[in-house]
């Protein structure tokens, strides 16, 4: 079976990875923006980037991504920085 690379997840290059693809579409699944992968160079496990809807740059190793976790990572945002949102929404 032969899946599009999404259009969104070619904007910084022509030929994103296979987890940058799984990356973006579960970003997109949940709802936000994909911004990169941030390598850990062995020294560090690698994150995905990723817009919050309140703005902030969110975190998350590429090993744990999934979107009940990338929900869970903006609730635990929003409680630090005293945002409220409506958990429905999310």
């Amino acid at each position: 079976m032969i899946f599009p690379i999404p259009t969104q997840a070619r904007r910084f290059h022509k030929n994103p990875t296979l987890t940058e693809i799984l990356c973006h579409i579960q970003c997109r699944s949940a709802g936000i923006s994909f911004l990169g992968i941030q390598k850990g160079f062995g020294i560090m496990a690698d994150v995905a980037l990723f817009h919050a809807p309140s703005g902030t740059t969110l975190a998350c190793p590429v090993s744990e991504l999934s979107v009940k976790r990338i929900r869970e990572i903006i609730s635990e945002s929003n409680k630090k920085f005293g945002i409220e949102v409506d958990e429905a929404s999310l």
